[in-house]
């Protein structure tokens, strides 16, 4: 028989402070030592598919490897932990020490004027949606 205390709690993402359940979630740009981890497991990934690669067939491209304004990590915070809504619709710096305050400038978030590119309002959704 299965009990309720046998089932495992699922588990979420955790503060990056303090390690308790997030409830918040916000970008900054990877540090360094990020950085280098992912273009390390890229540049692996990209010669194993190269070593795997079928010789009769052209050899694969695949093209520039990323940087770090192409990026982002995500952070999480609890309650106590979190920015404002305003900080975390933007990324942030790789140095940002929120929280407990942004001590960096965040990037300006890109201006959408609607869906398909005009001014037009968004189209409307037929109803249930």
């Amino acid at each position: 028989m299965l009990f309720a205390s046998d089932v495992p709690v699922p588990t979420g993402p955790l503060c990056t402070a303090c390690s308790s359940p997030a409830l918040v979630q916000w970008s900054r740009r990877p540090t360094a030592a990020e950085f280098q981890a992912v273009l390390t497991t890229e540049q692996k990934r990209r010669e194993m598919s190269a070593l795997l690669a079928d010789p009769s067939l052209p050899t694969p491209d695949f093209g520039p490897l990323p940087d770090a304004k192409s990026m982002s990590v995500n952070v999480f915070a609890c309650a106590a932990h979190a920015v404002s809504k305003d900080l975390a619709s933007q990324v942030h710096g790789s140095t940002c020490t929120a929280p407990p305050a942004c001590t960096c400038t965040p990037e300006v978030a890109p201006v959408v004027s609607s869906l398909n590119g005009s001014s037009d309002s968004a189209p409307q959704l037929p109803p249930g949606w």
